[in-house]
């Protein structure tokens, strides 16, 4: 290898300088005149591009080949030739990669340079870690690493080196990993190159986080941090390791935040095996949430990737986690398919720890088919694998999933010795996640034994720990077995607050969902459409140079014709007795030119030809616009079956609300007028009095069932459209609460000015007045109480004013007060129901309403509504 580019490939910084680099090589490699040094140039070229553009790399490595095998450079050549081995292997054509650097292993051994030995025999290793010939693999890493040795070049030993490490953490081995990138690291620190060493900082990270110790690990990610700005390759790596940290601690939301922009990396340089590992990791991520359509539109696109590139092992672990998605969705039979699938690939990679994983899995789907006898044989077989390989996080899961088991099938203190166990796991590996889940079934499990005070801690510490995870799933299973914890305990009241949380996130889960899914049919979409485009632009690139090459064809046949014509009449006049000789010169030029045209028609042909297969890719891509089309409408279609089950459950909910109000209702009126009743026949007045307040507790209760009544009125109740008098149901409703109003001395003004009819849905409006009459009273004014009800007209828009000199409202509540049972004085003895039904009424006439409030002055509610409207569905 010249000294040239030895010294440039030892000096990483060529993806910091970026395009420049490029541009000032190509400038230097058409000054260089020597040879051996252009081609040096031309190799150090295409090293640089494989940071910056893959296909660039490709070109350039063509480039090389073609240059070396012109001026005969061995050397050169097998340096090109493995570089385009690099090129296959990164862009997932293995077989391709193979030819390329056994040629160039081939030439290395036959100049006997030790370098391109070392550097063709990592690379080849590199070729079976990706298949999943693991055996074949770690074979040439061993070699390359003993070569290395003799070397006595410190970066081909330490690529070595660095590469055996990855193997070993491909594989889980990550004290063997930690051991050799250990003395890859002394090796970078010699040869000074911050780059080189933030990359193996990040190894070293990677090992720690194999043995579970994440916090040695983010140790490691952050002496790396400071070169994440300068370099884009370190900084893909920062984020997808810190990615896999904050996953296995359970956060998910940072995981994906990091492996999103990991992924937008790995979609702008086609790294074909990091793009489909990325895409397999956020898939992951996605399941776990319980995203459970993005998650199959990630692994699928994931394993068309690896399926096309022959990633044997990576494509069982894509399987695998699509069996846990079908696991997760009920759909046993597949799940137990895909993972015979994933263990089959396993086998044959012996991948022994994953093998684990599909017999865990395995053991959870016999349980949910109720065979428990099989369960838990698989469980077991699983948990003592993982003990034997001695690998935290998968003993953990091992540890939970047997206790999932035990309560499952009703065994609650054997259930609770084992989530103990894989808590005190979560707590040594620090997974918020794991934490929090067994905290929950812990405490789920003493809600049943009606142990309430360890129940309430063990719940509340689950809450605290899903915190951090920003997990929907384990929120919602908090507030579901809270919902039950309080059910048991006697108070309903807490219990249908935790039962409102949990329908409230379902709901917000669902919407979150739907918009999470739109945005990943469109990053999905990207990723198929720049494959797409980065072979449109291949041909491009070749119809360019079979153009430039016709063009160029054209253009010397003119000037050798030209100076042939010029050369003629030269010799014709000075040359007179030597015509017939220039005659036979032009004849063969004729000839000439005659071949040169035959070989123009033939490029014409195959221009031809290339513009067919554009024109046939074309009509693919239209085909794959028409499917993406498809997929969306199918999507358009599941939304609008998702909304039709929710506005379903709603209407169930409203028809359970109606009717219980008023099943409620009967037995107040009934106690009611068992009060009255008694103030007739009992004389004693200690008894009148019980009656009495016993008869206001009633009132109060028959009002609050009342004002729940009116919240299923507006939705459920059918309405008739028709005129409204508005002045007559003033006067009704105020002669309703004729009593109220003279026993507080409010004086009442009515004021009404309309000179059209206005139509509309009288009930609503109705509903509307009475509650604001109610607040009015309620919150009147301690001295000259009084309340004005005005109608007028504005524009196509009838206005409803009810003002009143109260209290008022606090400023920091103007914007609340609508709410469900918000109440915004201290004194009120309301239900905090009355502006949360007027509001939902207003909408209800698609109309809106305005609050004005000056604390100690008085409120003025105003209702805009059209003059003539067709209700909302």
């Amino acid at each position: 290898m010249p000294s040239l580019f030895t010294v440039l490939l030892s000096i990483s910084v060529f993806s910091v300088l970026g395009q420049s680099t490029l541009d000032s090589l190509s400038q230097l490699i058409a000054q260089e005149n020597n040879p051996k040094k252009k081609l040096a140039l031309l190799n150090t070229r295409t090293f640089v591009a494989f940071d910056i553009d893959l296909m660039k790399a490709n070109q350039f490595s063509e480039q090389a080949v073609e240059q070396a095998r012109k001026t005969g450079d061995q050397s050169g050549e097998g340096w090109a030739l493995v570089y385009r081995g690099v090129y296959f292997l990164l862009s997932g054509s293995l077989h391709e990669a193979k030819t390329s650097i056994d040629q160039a292993l081939l030439l290395s051994q036959k100049i006997k340079d030790l370098n391109l030995q070392t550097y063709c025999l990592t690379q080849k290793a590199n070729v079976f870690r990706d298949e999943g010939a693991f055996d074949s693999s770690v074979f040439y890493y061993r070699q390359a690493d003993k070569l290395g040795q003799q070397t006595k070049d410190n970066y081909y030993w330490s690529v070595a080196k660095v590469n055996l490490g990855r193997y070993f953490l491909t594989v889980r081995q990550p004290d063997s990993a930690l051991r050799v990138i250990d003395e890859a690291l002394k090796l970078r620190t010699e040869l000074q190159d911050s780059i080189l060493l933030a990359g193996t900082w990040i190894l070293m990270g990677n090992c720690y986080r194999g043995k579970d110790d994440f916090v040695t690990a983010s140790l490691f990610y952050q002496k790396a941090l400071p070169l994440v700005k300068k370099n884009e390759t370190i900084a893909a790596e920062y984020r997808e390791n810190m990615g896999r940290i904050y996953f296995r601690m359970g956060d998910f939301q940072r995981a994906l935040e990091n492996w999103s922009q990991g992924l937008a990396y790995q979609r702008k340089h086609q790294y074909k095996y990091g793009l489909a590992e990325q895409l397999l990791r956020m898939g992951a991520v996605f399941d776990q949430e319980g995203y459970f359509d993005i998650a199959t539109e990630y692994l699928t696109n994931a394993l068309k990737i690896a399926e096309r590139a022959s990633y044997q092992y990576l494509v069982g672990k894509i399987i695998y986690e699509q069996a846990w998605v079908y696991y997760r969705t009920k759909n046993y039979d597949l799940a137990l398919a895909s993972r015979q699938k994933a263990e089959q690939i396993f086998r044959k990679t012996k991948s022994v720890l994953d093998m684990a994983g599909c017999w865990d899995l395995r053991g959870l789907i016999e349980r949910r088919k109720k065979n428990y006898d099989t369960a838990l044989y698989y469980h077991k077989k699983s948990l003592e694998e993982r003990i034997r390989l001695g690998h935290k996080v998968d003993i953990d899961a091992s540890l939970f999933n047997i206790g999932e088991f035990y309560a499952a099938t009703g065994k609650l203190d054997q259930a609770l010795s084992f989530y103990f166990k894989s808590l005190s796991m979560d707590n040594g590996i620090r997974d918020s996640y794991g934490k929090s889940l067994n905290y929950n079934r812990i405490g789920n499990i003493y809600t049943q034994l009606s142990r309430f005070d360890s129940a309430k801690f063990y719940l509340e510490k689950s809450m605290q720990f899903a915190i951090p995870t920003s997990s929907f799933e384990i929120f919602r299973t908090n507030y579901l077995d809270f919902a039950t914890y309080y059910e048991k305990l006697g108070k309903p009241k807490q219990a249908t607050e935790y039962y409102k949380k949990y329908i409230r996130l379902s709901d917000s889960i669902f919407n979150k969902q739907m918009a999470e899914s739109l945005a990943s049919y469109r990053t999905l979409y990207d990723v198929e459409r720049n494959e797409q485009q980065i072979e449109l632009l291949n041909k491009d690139n070749l119809l360019t140079k079979l153009l430039v090459q016709k063009q160029e064809t054209i253009l010397y046949t003119i000037v050798a014709g030209s100076l042939l014509l010029f050369g003629l009449a030269i010799f014709y006049y000075r040359f007179t007795g030597k015509l017939r000789k220039i005659n036979l010169s032009l004849s063969e030029k004729n000839e000439e030119i005659q071949t040169q045209s035959e070989e123009l028609v033939e490029a014409n042909d195959t221009l031809s030809k290339l513009n067919r297969e554009i024109h046939d890719q074309s009509e693919e891509i239209q085909m794959q616009a028409e499917e993406l089309m498809e997929i969306n409408t199918s999507l358009e279609d599941r939304v609008e079956a998702r909304t039709l089950e929710l506005k379903q459950a709603f209407k169930e909910l409203d028809t359970f609300f109606y009717r219980s109000s008023h099943d409620f209702r009967r037995p107040l009126t009934t106690f009611m007028g068992l009060a009255e009743v008694a103030k007739v026949l009992v004389k004693e007045q200690a008894a009148l009095e019980l009656f009495e307040k016993v008869n206001d507790n009633a009132l109060t209760l028959d009002k609050m069932l009342r004002k729940l009544q009116s919240i299923s009125d507006v939705d459920v109740q059918t309405l008739i459209y028709k005129e409204v008098p508005i002045k007559e149901i003033f006067e009704i409703e105020l002669a309703i609460m004729r009593q109220e109003l003279d026993h507080k001395k409010i004086k009442v003004q009515l004021s009404i000015n309309l000179t059209q009819s206005f139509y509309s849905y009288g009930a609503l409006i109705k509903i509307v007045i009475q509650n604001l009459l109610e607040n009015s009273i309620a919150f009147c004014a301690p001295e000259a109480p009084f309340i004005q009800l005005s109608a007028f007209e504005r524009g196509q828009e009838v206005v409803i004013e009810v003002k009143d000199n109260g209290v008022g409202i606090r400023p920091e509540y103007i914007n609340t007060v609508f709410e469900m049972y918000f109440r915004a004085n201290e004194h009120s003895k309301g239900n905090g129901l009355g502006l949360y039904i007027v509001k939902k009424a207003v909408q209800k006439l698609n109309g809106r309403i305005e609050l004005q409030s000056i604390l100690g002055e008085g409120t003025t509610v105003r209702m805009f509504l059209p003059k003539r409207l067709d209700l909302k569905p």
